[in-house]
């Protein structure tokens, strides 16, 4: 998380960062794994992710990573018992929405309508 952490954007080295979001997709993709994280590292992970997804340029290659690794711990682990974060969570993944292909990208909005799909009910007040 830390490597994670200190690749943000505009410092950021892609093929480490890659590499970070690779694993936390392993984690989370599996609901056993992903609630074994301690909550104060998901919450820590959660304001990374909302950050990068705030301040990464349009059509960044990280930017449908991000997005696929929040989905996944949304859907996964327990973060629907606490909804951490979750208006700002909505608010970056609207305003992906509205922003829609021309400015992010076939594969982000892809990913944004993938986590809108499954977890679009969790994102609610």
């Amino acid at each position: 998380m830390n490597i994670l952490n200190d690749n943000s954007y505009p410092n950021c080295d892609n093929a480490n960062t890659l590499s970070c979001l690779k694993v936390f997709c392993d984690v989370f993709s599996d609901p056993d794994v992903a609630n074994m994280m301690f909550t104060n590292d998901t919450n820590v992970l959660i304001e990374i992710l909302v950050r990068e997804l705030e301040n990464s340029p349009e059509k960044s290659v990280l930017r449908s990573k991000y997005v696929e690794v929040l989905h996944l711990l949304i859907l996964n682990s327990s973060w629907g018992e606490e909804r951490y974060k979750r208006a700002e969570i909505a608010k970056v993944v609207d305003g992906m929405m509205q922003g829609g292909v021309e400015l992010f990208g076939l594969e982000s909005q892809e990913a944004v309508e993938d986590l809108l799909k499954d977890c679009c009910f969790l994102l609610e007040e």
